[in-house]
């Protein structure tokens, strides 16, 4: 988790892949630090997708934070991983309580997702989510002096992450990046999907984020759950 602040730099987590190396297996992923420190578990059978690829689905293992995030990955045949979604009701990124923990979870999936290199915009837009001391108040360091506010987000992803605007897409090197601001409950990957034309919409029980080629509709108002989704670049 992030200390906060310009003057405190992130820790970088090592990136799974580069725009350099082909994608990982999804069996190494699972060994990776993102999967491992958050425990991420499946939470349901895997969903197959258009060009015989298939999303796999993880949680949280622990009670607390299960019902609020969910992960999804595609795979090819091979178990070669491309694209990476995260899903984080908006519950838990609001929650003053628990919210240090929702940017924890979302700056780590941004570091593990995103392959180098990385943009000084994204870096910063990063940054600012794993800016603990923006979940409450102003945190008094040692010396009384309250600690200078990050550097501003220029990529307006900050807003959609704290549910001030719908949505944004953004070029991260050689992959694609998008925050979404979506309504209704927090899918799975369980459930069923309806749509209108491309675009899912909500079905019975929650809409499925894992159809091929589309995404959900942005919240005209009030948001009940945040997107983050990375697309790998396509294959060499």
């Amino acid at each position: 988790m992030s200390n906060g602040g310009s003057e405190r730099p992130v820790m970088w987590l090592v990136p799974s892949w580069t725009s350099a190396r082909s994608a990982p297996t999804l069996a190494e992923e699972r060994k990776s630090h993102f999967f491992t420190w958050f425990n991420l578990t499946p939470s349901c059978p895997p969903v197959p997708g258009a060009d015989f690829r298939i999303w796999h689905c993880f949680r949280p293992s622990g009670d607390q934070f299960r019902p609020l995030v969910e992960v999804a990955v595609q795979t090819d045949a091979n178990d070669n991983v491309f694209d990476r979604r995260i899903g984080i009701d908006r519950s838990f990124i609001d929650d003053q309580r628990n919210s240090p923990f929702a940017r924890d979870i979302a700056k780590s999936f941004l570091q593990w997702a995103l392959p180098e290199p990385v943009s000084g915009d994204v870096k910063t837009l990063i940054q600012r989510i794993a800016d603990l001391a923006a979940s409450g108040p102003p945190i008094i360091f040692g010396n009384g002096a309250v600690e200078e506010p990050a550097t501003p987000d220029l990529t307006g992803g900050y807003n959609v992450y704290l549910g001030h605007s719908a949505r944004v897409a953004l070029s991260a090197g050689p992959a694609g990046l998008k925050l979404i601001n979506v309504p209704g409950g927090l899918p799975d990957g369980v459930h069923s999907t309806q749509t209108e034309g491309s675009t899912p919409v909500p079905a019975a029980g929650g809409a499925n984020w894992l159809l091929e080629g589309s995404t959900p509709v942005p919240a005209a108002g009030d948001a009940n759950w945040l997107l983050i989704e990375v697309t790998a670049p396509p294959p060499r």
